[in-house]
């Protein structure tokens, strides 16, 4: 019958098949009740689209302005940062590199990091700066004293704990006597913590304003879905309300009746992608809650042989 179509109907909309329609032409509520499920069902499918085509755009939103975070970092945050260090050489390691690669020259507070004078002087740049046997395959050092040209570069590299660490690296040539270059004056400034942070606030931003945008989004999808919702809900409980059901009937009005309040809890759930609420904890009947799984899954389960059992009658509340 009609309130049977519009049961089966609201189970097939519930897993997501929103192209369902459902016929009734009785010429009274049923009639009225099934074109508003149908428009629903129009609608909900609509933003179903609206929504896969608005992430794909979302997606792409992202990965571009993630793209010009990156960029904004090397061009601004890590070159304010270089500058700020070199003009005040405050918490700045300092070494002086000969043609060979050691270290001649270092001042106060890279000596006191290695530990003294002869924890550093006379061996290579790459085993006092990174701790490393090998030389760097993009040695700023070796680039340098063969054009001439300063050089700076943020480099990382892992800790004694494993965890990478960041330096921004500058490195400049000193003439010899003769007017050719003979060293390579290189400054070390330690900015993982920086790294870090801005790391953390550009997540932190991305992560803000793509709950926004969900937040919008959803907010639409309330309004354009939830009133044919009500409409159907209030015409049901109308129809109970003036006509008389076979208990067979009731059952079959509840259960519509208990899929559109899901529905409408379900669409309610995309506000909480752009504010996150706290839970909201309450009693629940495990057993109850279980029937009502079963009974909206046993249809599927008929269709694949499977037999879904409840053993127990009894549950803990939780």
């Amino acid at each position: 019958g009609p309130i049977l179509a519009l049961r089966t109907g609201t189970e097939i909309i519930s897993r997501g098949d929103f192209k369902h329609r459902v016929t009734a032409e009785t010429g009274d509520e049923l009639e009225d009740l099934a074109l508003h499920f149908n428009s629903m069902a129009e609608k909900l499918g609509d933003s179903q689209r609206k929504l896969s085509d608005w992430n794909e755009s979302l997606q792409d939103a992202v990965t571009k302005k993630s793209e010009e975070l990156r960029v904004s970092e090397q061009k601004e945050r890590f070159e304010r940062r270089k500058i700020e260090g070199i003009v005040s050489a405050i918490g700045a390691d300092l070494i002086l590199i000969e043609e060979d690669g050691n270290v001649s020259w270092a001042n106060r507070k890279m000596i006191e990091r290695a530990g003294g004078d002869r924890a550093l002087l006379g061996k290579s740049c790459h085993e006092v700066l990174w701790s490393c046997k090998d030389r760097c395959n993009d040695c700023l050092a070796t680039a340098v004293m063969d054009d001439g040209i300063p050089r700076r570069k943020v480099m990382s590299h892992s800790g004694d704990d494993g965890h990478e660490l960041f330096h921004q690296v500058v490195a400049a040539p000193v003439e010899g006597e003769d007017g050719k270059i003979s060293r390579v004056l290189e400054l070390s400034i330690h900015i993982t913590d920086s790294v870090l942070k801005d790391r953390e606030a550009r997540d932190r931003m991305a992560r803000a304003d793509k709950l926004a945008m969900l937040g919008q989004f959803s907010a639409g999808i309330i309004h354009e879905v939830a009133n044919p919702l009500a409409s159907m809900k209030t015409t049901l409980q109308v129809m109970t309300s003036q006509h008389e059901f076979e208990p067979a009937q009731v059952g079959q009005v509840d259960r519509v009746l208990g899929e559109i309040d899901r529905l409408t809890a379900f669409l309610r759930s995309f506000s909480s992608y752009a504010k996150q609420a706290p839970p909201d904890l309450c009693d629940c009947d495990v057993h109850s809650l279980l029937e009502q799984v079963v009974r909206l899954i046993r249809r599927d389960a008929l269709k694949k042989e499977v037999r879904v059992v409840m053993k127990s009658d009894s549950f803990p509340g939780i």
